[in-house]
């Protein structure tokens, strides 16, 4: 019996000793580089930068700082995200990654499944996200060229097949929404929403608005439509309509602006006013018939 204690001891301390060489000694550049190349095959239109990389446990990956890029541009940014693999999955066509970690004030977590068959792949990223501060989203802000605060929750799904781009998917809630702008048409600094809803999808260069409903705040009403995505940014396309309900306040700063039969039919209550959203993201233009 003393042996045996004996032998589990050393073995015990042996995978200790092995651990610790393994986490101090662990080889992160060669990994951060092995997994940017792998990613950039995979999603060639993305690149990552990974500031810190170190082995976690139960057996994981964890990174600090990661940057991405989509054609030289930040796409988002990561402060600290673990990869755990599911180890039931390894050697089964189908290998699945989880991940969780934390971005913008709030929490993300997923997964990621890798399925390979005849010489075909196909990669699906499923992302949840809760609590993320808009205000935090740098380039979102550059990209709007206003300001936009509130905070989100939702669920995003992306998928790569071989051979054809990546399609993209989610589900989105904002609320304590606030967009501030300044146009030549509408003389309106910002406008406050209490809640938004959001369902989309993208295809290729073509951003489908299936759901945009906004409840509660200075607006209520919903917009459907498409954006055809460009180059910079902020030059892409809006064909968006819809319908909306402006309340007392936003009411009184439109009249004069908007034509008297429309706030009259918003009084009879009607389900809202026509909304049509042109033009560009740099410059949107709008027409209420």
């Amino acid at each position: 019996m003393k042996r045996f204690r004996k032998w589990i001891f050393y073995i015990a301390f042996t995978l200790a000793v092995m651990g610790c060489f393994l986490y101090f000694l662990f080889p992160s550049e060669t990994f951060k580089g092995a997994l940017s190349t792998y990613l950039l095959k995979t999603f060639p239109a993305y690149q990552i930068e990974i500031g810190r990389l170190r082995p976690v446990l139960p057996a994981g990956l964890g990174f600090e700082s990661v940057d991405i890029f989509q054609r030289g541009r930040l796409w988002a940014r990561i402060d600290r995200i673990t990869v755990l693999p599911k180890f039931t999955t390894l050697l089964s066509p189908k290998k699945t990654i989880n991940f969780r970690g934390s971005a913008y004030a709030g929490t993300l977590g997923g997964h990621i499944d890798i399925n390979q068959r005849d010489n075909k792949s196909q990669t699906e990223v499923v992302l949840k996200l809760s609590e993320i501060d808009l205000t935090e989203i740098q380039n979102l802000q550059e990209a709007l060229q206003r300001k936009l605060s509130g905070s989100l929750n939702g669920m995003v799904t992306m998928v790569h097949s071989s051979g054809s781009g990546p399609n993209m998917k989610g589900k989105l809630d904002l609320s304590g929404v606030r967009l501030e702008f300044s146009n030549p048409i509408i003389k309106i600094e910002a406008v406050s929403l209490n809640d938004v809803a959001a369902e989309f999808n993208v295809n290729k260069k073509v951003f489908s608005m299936k759901r945009l409903e906004a409840m509660g705040g200075q607006i209520e009403g919903n917009l459907t439509g498409t954006i055809i995505i460009r180059r910079p940014f902020e030059r892409s396309r809006l064909n968006l309509r819809g319908a909306f309900l402006p309340q007392e306040m936003l009411m009184a700063s439109m009249q004069g602006i908007l034509p008297g039969n429309l706030f009259k039919q918003r009084q009879t209550g009607a389900k809202g006013m026509p909304i049509r959203i042109y033009g560009t993201i740099e410059k949107p233009r709008f027409s209420f018939r």
